[in-house]
């Protein structure tokens, strides 16, 4: 990103001590199969069929809209994940052949400052939202921030609407809202 690397070095330098930690979250989305059934009371799944770019669960990476978590990484051997342990336990048997997407979100630690714009009431929403401004110093990011992308503040989670950098390639300045 960086047009004037001399420029934007010096500024770096400069921003770095007075930023705070921040970090920018990226989700991913996989989808599977349950294999061989899932009885009410479950605390495993072995799934099969699955996506491009899944090759195991992780540790923390969630499935039925957050409702259940696997709770220790499990490879892919042969197709399929086998024995995947989740917590908590099924509510409702789960069916062969039952799709199941699995969401992996994961955050990488940046540099920048939040500064707080407005607050609006969002008409297609019942509930408040926060309008920020999001610096991120573009040096400690390794890739370029995209609108629906998060950026986690202490307890504040935003979800970017608009991307911008600086000419000099020192910050990505980001649009937000959070609630």
């Amino acid at each position: 990103m960086t047009a004037f690397p001399g420029l934007a070095a010096r500024l770096q330098a400069v921003f770095t001590p007075q930023a705070t930690a921040l970090a920018y979250r990226t989700v991913e989305t996989f989808t599977a199969k349950v294999s061989g059934g899932a009885a009410l009371g479950a605390t495993s799944l072995t799934l099969g069929t699955l996506s491009s770019g899944l090759s195991g669960v992780q540790a923390g990476d969630t499935f039925a809209g957050g409702a259940y978590q696997f709770t220790a990484a499990t490879a892919a051997a042969g197709g399929s994940i086998t024995a995947a342990p989740i917590t908590p336990s099924l509510t409702a048997a789960m069916a062969s052949g039952a799709p199941v997407q699995i969401v992996r979100a994961a955050d990488e630690a940046c540099l920048g400052w939040v500064e707080w714009l407005e607050q609006t009431e969002m008409v297609a929403e019942p509930q408040r939202q926060r309008l920020a401004r999001v610096t991120v110093l573009a040096d400690s990011l390794s890739a370029r921030p995209v609108i629906g992308g998060r950026v986690v503040s202490g307890s504040d989670v935003l979800t970017v609407k608009s991307v911008g950098a600086d000419p000099a390639g020192t910050a990505w300045s980001l649009l937000a809202v959070g609630s």
